[in-house]
């Protein structure tokens, strides 16, 4: 929804056309946003929020302040050709940020309805336009479309005139990097990395102020670490995640803990174990003050792979993991669900607990697994050793039985170690006369750990659009 500038009563106007003016006006100035900043006294950060109409209520004062920096008068920012567009126009953008909303939220049926209405109302012509496209795209991406995805973001980056435009005109770059991600989605990494590096190029010709498109640059390199990672560069992964990691750090983006994390994971995967395990851990921190669940449990499952020899470290990881999932969160969806190091951090937390006795803890631990849907090929074998715990044979074997089955039946998860371990579990009931020496036989049966570097790569965090 468009935002009001001035505050009271009185004619209103666009945030996105005052902050464009102010741009315009700097420029001409010969102004650069930090040099503004020091002479009215206004966060930088504020100023680049201002310029791009992200900001949410601009003040008279602030307005007054800026123009008197520009030495220029509040007229030349607040006049006709800034004011916001008539009603229709206003239910446009309205109707265009709903659908933005909807995409978040995967609501696709109803976004389907609401671009088919767009598409009566809005020629092209309308300054509307290079957004409907945006959203069409964004639309077939979210539906697994990824052909028609990128014929509308091609279609609008057709629209700009020269590499500046692609640059100075957010609806188009906001494509272009859409565009690329989509490419990168679908299985074309070269192409997804040569796009990135053409637009970093076009980035480093601009005339734009860098604190204008520090989020787009940040996305950008961001992005390209992941498509090195996918080519196995992971020296040129970790050169274009240390330039998003210095954006993020020297501008205000707010996703510094997001390539912390992304940065951790490249130096695991590079053997940069002791730098790696500081970056995780500074990320994980900002995660749980932001409360950002599904980060945060793909930063533990991390920190677990990190710590998968040192089995003395795994407490705290599972404490705060059992936390989450006993408060009635979701930690990560099907991420979760595939993932091995998850489950086997489960398994490891309920096992400790029917060793320590704590044996209701550890079957409340099991039904939030069942309820969760996150049960794995381990799961009917550890409730029989919660019925073993609780002296209830019958229902141990039939658990330790079950979990035989399942394994026999091909279930993903199960290695031949545990699939054997079981048997001889279950054997050992059955057969006591030979218990000393199926036990010796179990005994020779370890679990081999999941290969780390492919499950390191199956938590990397989603490319930026």
């Amino acid at each position: 929804m468009k935002r009001r500038v001035m505050t009271g009563e009185g004619p209103q106007y666009d945030p996105e056309k005052v902050g464009e003016a102010i741009r315009q006006m700097r420029n001409l100035a010969n102004l650069t946003l930090s040099a503004l900043s020091g002479k009215i006294g206004i966060p930088q950060s504020k100023l680049s929020y201002i310029e791009t109409g992200k900001y949410k209520k601009v003040h008279n004062k602030d307005i007054e302040r800026i123009a008197a920096g520009l030495k220029c008068k509040v007229d030349s920012l607040l006049n006709q050709s800034t004011l916001k567009d008539n009603p229709q126009d206003e239910k446009i953008a309205m109707d265009i940020d709903t659908i933005r909303s909807y995409l978040l939220l995967a609501r696709n049926k109803e976004v389907a309805a609401m671009i088919q209405k767009l598409e009566a109302e809005v020629n092209t012509e309308s300054i509307y336009y290079p957004l409907l496209l945006k959203v069409k795209g964004d639309y077939f991406r979210n539906i697994g479309d990824q052909k028609n995805a990128l014929r509308y973001y091609d279609r609008l980056e057709s629209m700009a005139q020269t590499t500046e435009e692609k640059i100075t005109k957010k609806p188009i770059l906001e494509a272009i990097i859409a565009s690329i991600s989509t490419i990168y989605e679908a299985g074309d990494y070269i192409k997804a990395i040569r796009k990135s590096l053409n637009l970093i190029d076009a980035f480093n010709k601009s005339a734009v102020d860098e604190w204008d498109l520090a989020r787009e640059k940040y996305a950008t390199y961001a992005n390209l670490a992941l498509f090195y990672l996918a080519t196995s560069e992971i020296g040129s992964a970790k050169a274009a995640a240390q330039k998003a990691f210095d954006i993020a750090k020297s501008h205000d983006t707010g996703l510094l803990a997001h390539i912390q994390y992304l940065y951790a994971l490249i130096l695991f995967l590079n053997e940069e174990y002791k730098e790696s395990e500081r970056n995780l851990m500074e990320a994980i921190r900002e995660f749980r003050f932001r409360k950002n669940t599904r980060l945060l449990t793909k930063a533990l499952l991390a920190q677990h792979a990190f710590f998968y020899t040192q089995p003395d470290k795994y407490s705290n990881i599972l404490t705060v993991l059992e936390q989450i999932v006993l408060d009635g969160a979701d930690p990560c969806g099907e991420t979760c669900k595939r993932n091995p190091l998850y489950h086997d951090i489960w398994n490891t937390a309920i096992e400790r607990h029917i060793s320590a006795g704590s044996i209701e803890k550890a079957k409340t631990l099991l039904d939030r697994m069942y309820a969760l849907e996150h049960n794995n090929i381990k799961t009917s074998y550890l409730m029989a050793k919660w019925y073993e715990a609780q002296n209830d044979h019958d229902q141990y074997i039939q658990y330790l039985r079950r979990a035989i089955e399942e394994a026999e039946a091909g279930r993903s998860g199960v290695t031949p170690h545990e699939q054997g371990h079981y048997m001889l579990e279950y054997l050992a009931n059955l057969v006591p006369t030979e218990k000393q020496l199926i036990t010796k036989a179990k005994n020779s049966f370890q679990s081999n750990p999941p290969f780390v570097a492919t499950v390191i790569k199956d938590l990397l965090t989603a490319p930026i659009s």
